[in-house]
Formats: C-alpha cells, sequence, structure tokens
C-alpha cells in the first residue's frame, strides 16, 4: 500500500525527471542526477519506476492520461452537434482542434510546460526510449482521430492521410518552443497564448494543408 510519504517522494521524482528531460533529453540526463535534483535516495527511482526507460514513459504518461481521454471526449462531442451546414475545410478543422486542444491544456497544470517541452523532443529521442509510449499509448487515439478524417478527406488514400497528420502532430508539438516565433515574430509564448490562441491557429493551418493533399 503507497503511503503519503511514498506519493509525495514519487510525484516529486516524476516533477523533476519531467524538467530535467525536458532541458536536456533522455541522454543528456542521468538517473542519479534526476534523484539528487529531487532530494530522494537512489534506490527510491528502481523501487518505484526500475530504470530510467520506465521514469521517462511514466514521466509522458501521467499527461497523456488526461490528454487522451479529453481527446477522445472532444471528438464524441463533434459527432453530437446539430449539422450546421459546415464544409470539408470546417469539419477538418474542429477534428484537428479536438485533437490539438487537450494537449495544449496542460499548460496550466504544475509541470504541464516542462511535459510540452519534453514531448516536443520525442522525435530526438533513442527510437527505444519512446517506442513503448507511441506504440501503446499515444497510436491508439491518433488512429481514431484518422479514422474520424477519413470520410472528410474523402477520396484521400490513408496512407496519404496519415502521414499528413503525422506533419500536423510533429508541428503540435513544436508550436510551444518555436524559437522562431519569439525571435522573428516578437510573440510571447504564455501559458494563456498556448491554451486559447495556438490551438486555434494550428487547427486551421493543418486544415488546410491537409485539404491540399486530397
Amino acid at each position: 500500500m503507497k503511503t503519503k510519504k511514498g506519493h509525495e517522494t514519487q510525484t516529486r521524482i516524476l516533477d523533476v525527471a519531467t524538467a530535467l528531460f525536458a532541458e536536456k533529453g533522455f541522454l543528456g540526463v542521468s538517473l542519479r542526477e534526476i534523484m539528487t535534483e529531487a532530494n530522494a535516495n537512489f534506490a527510491s527511482a528502481h523501487y518505484y519506476f526500475g530504470s530510467k526507460q520506465s521514469l521517462y514513459e511514466a514521466a509522458a504518461e501521467r499527461f497523456f492520461k488526461r490528454i487522451g481521454p479529453a481527446r477522445r471526449e472532444a471528438l464524441a462531442a463533434l459527432s453530437h452537434l446539430p449539422d450546421d451546414g459546415a464544409d470539408d475545410m470546417e469539419r477538418t478543422r474542429r477534428i484537428l482542434f479536438a485533437y490539438t486542444q487537450p494537449h495544449y491544456d496542460v499548460a496550466r497544470l504544475p509541470g504541464g510546460r516542462d511535459y510540452l517541452r519534453m514531448i516536443s523532443r520525442y522525435q530526438a529521442e533513442p527510437a527505444e526510449v519512446t517506442h513503448n509510449f507511441v506504440v501503446n499509448t499515444v497510436a491508439p487515439t491518433r488512429m481514431v482521430f484518422i479514422n474520424a478524417l477519413l470520410p472528410v478527406l474523402a477520396p484521400m488514400p490513408r496512407p496519404v492521410l496519415t502521414h499528413g497528420f503525422s506533419l500536423f502532430v510533429n508541428a503540435m508539438l513544436a508550436a510551444p518552443v518555436d524559437a522562431s516565433l519569439r525571435k522573428f515574430g516578437g510573440q510571447k509564448i504564455s501559458v494563456r497564448y498556448i491554451r486559447e490562441e495556438m490551438a486555434d491557429r494550428l487547427a486551421t493551418f493543418g486544415a488546410a494543408g491537409l485539404m491540399s493533399l486530397r
């Protein structure tokens, strides 16, 4: 049975791990560094998580446990909307927004911005590190959205849509840490901007991109 102290220790380790993975990447930080920063003994890492890779997966999955269900709920809500005559572009935009908004909404949570920075690196992390998280946690929800987009974007072949959606997801992951937005646009990437504007702009941008592939 997990004690209150044990839960607090585990949470502290996850918070520190998320921040350090966000700053340095998986290969740039050691398990010992994480435990030292978390003020926890090294044995705790193995007791709670088993390995650095397992800790990485736990740090990623902690936030995705909110994101995944929220995405599915947002998509389900679209199917209950009355027919308002929206064209294919708008229907695509709404589906993409349902995928993106829950991801960005974690910016409001403690450690949420660290998570967004951490997950923005996933393409650059070793494949064996991210494989389990992507295949077992992310992919099922992604497939639900691709299946929802297929009839809207018909007759687009599934492989084309899958690739286009992957490009959209990569843009979604990178957007909260986009240095160009700050350097060239003078735009401050605040929590408010991430939650209220970025998702809407990206969904509009992504919808136009997918429509162009049809």
